[in-house]
């Protein structure tokens, strides 16, 4: 049986990021819970590739685009559009490692936490869990306060002309209220429909965007002292470099930004769980990953070329009063509600299996975790083994009360996208992925290619250290010297 898995395991390999058709027979003849997909009452084998790949970009592209084009800013022409190129390809070969691990072991690990029990031990997969749940909890937060900045947008005008003005904190608050109902969905298939809509969203809200920034240009004079500015746009100034002065603290604080714009991976084995063929998980990598370079790169292009040194860490800051920056408020607030739902939904059933779990040696419907089994309370679950309504309520109440806090004690969109960049999406991203392939083909005496060798050694000895490190001291640091900043609004101050 051992030399079978490996076979398939080698097939899958062989025929490159498609997995084959191996993959899809090997997960839908495991006699596992976990393989199969079912195990906790939250996994239905319904999604196809369209619809994982839209929820991939619903919870990912948007986010990161905002505050893309004040990056390139910062980093100039050839490092900006150059960090944007390579870092999506960076993203895609890490999609490339986890689902490489996946195939390599029979019980088809459905998390990061499933991968780090196996290819190490419980300890290192609770370690991981901790981790993972961690991250998302930071990105909630995020993700709320976003919404809030995009709904005031749309809606400050409309109020202002009735003499209501509210507070920023105001803002979160209302978004939370709002999202708390649709938190109570339970399966990333049953927010496909709304993946759908939230892209489609935000491509047109990028697209209005971009056009009000080329028909309303700042009129400010190129200078060539300072770089160039692209014919035919009355830009702001613009560089091909990095701006002299800036310090190379700096400089990674401005390639977390983009960092966390392709950051996703810690979902990723979730939603090969609710895919109908996990072999075509890769088709769902390439599409989602490859849409969202380019949108990223147009958008900072276009965005640093208009609006040059200038142009705002939120990008919408950047158009003027009226109502296309209020109608591209409406559509970011939507969007961004959506990649919340996204998120939180998979660290409400972490914390679900963690409230209402305990060991059994009885026959129900149970899960393996970091070695032990485990099944539902009985007392505390609903139908398919789900935990029941009120429970459920709870835990996504709980949840949105802390992003709401944390929300309002970091006010402040790029500097706290540039924190979440270097904390969590550098070891995400190329630690966790990186090290899984190569532990996994070490344990199934695979051999590893040269490239790949190349490939997870950068990963982990100069991507994942340095972003993480350098990055996060550094946006701290911005986060220390904005809020000591008189003019800057502290925490739970009321600002409109």
């Amino acid at each position: 049986e051992a030399m079978a898995v490996e076979g398939s395991a080698g097939a899958a390999l062989r025929v490159g990021t498609g997995f084959g058709d191996v993959l899809s027979e090997k997960s839908s003849s495991s006699s596992s819970p976990v393989a199969t997909g079912s195990d906790d009452g939250f996994s239905v084998r319904r999604s196809s590739w369209q619809q994982t790949t839209l929820v991939v970009m619903g919870q990912v592209m948007g986010t990161g685009v905002l505050a893309l084009p004040h990056a390139c800013a910062q980093l100039g022409w050839v490092v900006g559009l150059s960090a944007i190129a390579i870092f999506a390809c960076a993203g895609t070969y890490a999609g490339i490692l986890l689902a490489r691990s996946r195939a390599l072991h029979a019980e088809a690990p459905t998390s990061y936490a499933d991968l780090a029990r196996l290819t190490v031990g419980p300890f290192f997969g609770t370690f991981t869990r901790v981790a993972i749940c961690g991250s998302w909890t930071l990105i909630l937060p995020y993700y709320l306060l976003s919404c809030a900045q995009a709904g005031q947008l749309a809606l400050t005008p409309l109020l202002g002309d009735h003499g209501v003005s509210l507070c920023t904190w105001h803002w979160t608050a209302a978004t939370a209220v709002a999202l708390l109902p649709a938190l109570q969905l339970r399966t990333l298939h049953q927010l496909s429909t709304l993946a759908f809509a939230s892209t489609v969203s935000v491509v047109v809200a990028i697209v209005i965007v971009l056009s009000s920034l080329l028909l309303q240009p700042v009129a400010l004079p190129p200078s060539p002292a300072a770089g160039f500015a692209p014919p035919g746009l009355h830009s702001g100034r613009t560089s091909l470099w990095p701006p002299p002065l800036s310090s190379p603290m700096q400089l990674y604080a401005y390639t977390g930004e983009i960092i966390y714009a392709f950051q996703g991976h810690s979902i990723f084995l979730e939603l090969v769980r609710e895919m109908r063929s996990p072999a075509q998980f890769g088709r769902a990598l390439y599409v989602s990953n490859g849409l969202m370079a380019v949108a990223y790169m147009l958008t900072s292009a276009i965005g640093y070329a208009a609006r040059g040194n200038g142009v705002a860490g939120f990008l919408p800051d950047s158009m003027a009063e009226g109502g296309a920056r209020a109608a591209v408020g409406g559509l970011l607030a939507f969007h961004t509600a959506v990649g919340y739902l996204i998120t939180a939904l998979p660290l409400q059933r972490e914390v679900s299996l963690l409230l209402h779990r305990r060991p059994t040696r009885h026959d129900r419907p149970s899960s393996s975790i970091d070695g032990a089994t485990f099944t539902f309370d009985g007392g505390s679950t609903g139908p398919a083994g789900q935990p029941g309504a009120l429970s459920w309520l709870f835990i996504s109440l709980g949840l949105i009360t802390f992003s709401f806090v944390v929300a309002n004690g970091i006010p402040f969109f790029a500097i706290f996208q540039s924190l979440l960049g270097s904390l969590t999406g550098a070891p995400i991203l190329f630690g966790w992925p990186a090290f899984f392939y190569l532990r996994s083909c070490r344990m199934r005496v695979w051999p590893v290619a040269w490239g790949d060798y190349l490939g997870c050694g950068a990963f982990l000895t100069v991507c994942m250290p340095l972003f993480t490190v350098l990055g996060t001291v550094n946006a701290v640091a911005d986060i220390r010297a904005a809020w000591q900043d008189s003019e800057a609004r502290a925490p739970f101050m009321c600002a409109t």
